[in-house]
């Protein structure tokens, strides 16, 4: 593919409908069936289509919940992805991300796929784009005051960037991607800090400062004392809390996988985020100011360094086994009445 663009040229108005493969063939051997997807809405930086048969159906997002998702983005989801990621490719030279809505997504809410980065001649399913494949239903459910789709579109930037870079690694890197838990727990980071950013807009904590439980009643609903409905900003807060709570209460748990017989909410989601908040407030100088911790994800990310833990160490100067014992150290200490210790978290008292 070619070189990372990210800001790209003046974008394009795209067709009311295109064609596009959504059978996934992970090998890249056959491409399947192209799809026709219609268009729903399109700005200047994101162009939204759903699956034709699927929109016969009736599950079928409106204009103005996409354009809600597009706002965030662009208001708070695209200058995080910048600062933290440097920015979403564009390859296909629209100035676009491409969201298409289909059923390929399954229980999944999104994904991103690495394939779309590759020629179609050495992938043949490849789209050859940026895309972002969307559930229909996440996004419906605002509807019903359900905001997860918002700061999810802002997690799948983040794929887009990382993906890219990991095509792009040297030839010389046997296992170009980041291992599962890493690639989404950064991910996680995007959507989270797109949220924290939303959030200080409508009242909630700003972004480097320390979120206590005091914060979530007074400023996560739509009434005080958690009495009304989730607000939009909120979301991406509060569903980082559960999924730490799902994994810290788990035993057993663990940080790279779920393990056997760990509880029903433990997932790499969770265990990435909380590691990876952690560096970022703990090496990154997160609570310094707004996104200080930006340049140690843009640098994990980045197609020049190793991927996983080597990269890490390389770019944190510590080894993996020190950052563990500082992290249990400051997962043990957070909340209780011990000190916080040197490397503490600092952006949640949990």
């Amino acid at each position: 593919p070619g070189p990372l663009l990210t800001s790209g040229p003046l974008a394009q108005d795209l067709p009311g409908t295109i064609q596009v493969y959504t059978g996934f063939e992970r090998d890249c051997q056959a491409a399947g069936d192209l799809d026709t997807a219609t268009l729903i809405w399109q700005n200047d930086q994101v162009a939204f289509y759903q699956d034709e048969d699927e929109r016969a159906t009736g599950t079928a997002p409106t204009a103005a919940q996409v354009q809600r998702m597009a706002d965030f983005a662009r208001d708070y989801g695209f200058p995080v992805i910048d600062e933290y990621f440097a920015g979403v490719p564009d390859i296909d030279g629209n100035g676009k991300v491409i969201v298409v809505v289909t059923p390929s997504v399954g229980n999944f809410a999104a994904f991103v796929w690495s394939g779309d980065y590759f020629t179609a001649a050495s992938c043949p399913g490849s789209n050859e784009g940026e895309y972002v494949y969307f559930s229909s239903s996440l996004i419906v459910d605002q509807d019903e005051g359900q905001w997860q789709s918002l700061e999810t579109l802002v997690h799948e930037f983040k794929h887009n960037s990382s993906m890219y870079n990991s095509v792009n690694r040297p030839a010389n890197v046997q296992q170009p991607y980041h291992p599962g838990w890493e690639e989404e727990g950064s991910a996680e980071i995007a959507g989270n800090m797109a949220s924290r950013v939303a959030w200080a807009a409508v009242g909630g904590r700003e972004p480097n400062e320390t979120v206590v439980s005091q914060d979530i009643y007074d400023h996560g609903f739509s009434q005080p004392q958690a009495q009304g409905d989730i607000r939009p900003e909120f979301y991406g807060v509060l569903l980082r809390l559960f999924r730490t709570h799902a994994y810290l209460t788990s035993q057993p748990n663990g940080l790279f996988t779920t393990p056997l017989g760990a509880g029903s909410g433990h997932s790499i989601y969770g265990t990435g985020w909380t590691f990876l908040r952690w560096l970022g407030d703990a090496y990154g100088d997160a609570g310094s100011a707004p996104l200080a911790d930006a340049d140690i994800f843009r640098t994990m990310n980045a197609s020049a360094t190793l991927p996983g833990v080597a990269g890490m160490e390389n770019v944190i100067g510590t080894t993996f086994r020190e950052l563990m014992e500082e992290y249990a150290a400051a997962v043990m200490r957070n909340g209780t009445p011990l000190a916080a210790g040197p490397k503490a978290f600092t952006s949640y008292d949990f």
